[in-house]
């Protein structure tokens, strides 16, 4: 008996929408077609910001295993020692969305901060 083809579901497939390439010196940046964007930094550390624009991903790779190893954070708390990379993937993001500047002292909405992760 020969096998069948599963069906795909596309409402559940992600591609790049967009990119850029600035790895001459950060990295590559990208907004995904479920509206998520990230960063590839050139030290292989990665970035990737939730579609609802608060919570994002940071994973570094373990020198020891060669393992990613990742942590969630809210764009209002996290490690000081990443303030520049989120700078940049929130300058990334501006740039792939053609909008201004983002403000990071600006108030995020408390139903966004409530909002459930879609990533």
């Amino acid at each position: 008996m020969a096998m069948q083809p599963q069906p795909t579901n596309r409402d559940n497939e992600v591609w790049v929408k967009k990119w850029v390439d600035y790895s001459s010196k950060y990295g590559l940046g990208y907004c995904l077609s479920n509206e998520a964007t990230g960063v590839f930094f050139n030290d292989s550390t990665k970035i990737c910001l939730d579609p609802n624009g608060f919570h994002f991903d940071y994973m570094e790779r373990r020198s020891a295993d060669r393992q990613d190893v990742g942590r969630e954070y809210t764009l209002t708390d996290f490690p000081k020692e990443l303030q520049k990379k989120v700078t940049l993937l929130q300058h990334f993001r501006s740039y792939l969305e053609g909008t201004e500047k983002p403000n990071p002292n600006a108030k995020v909405p408390d139903e966004v901060q409530r909002r459930q992760r879609r990533i």
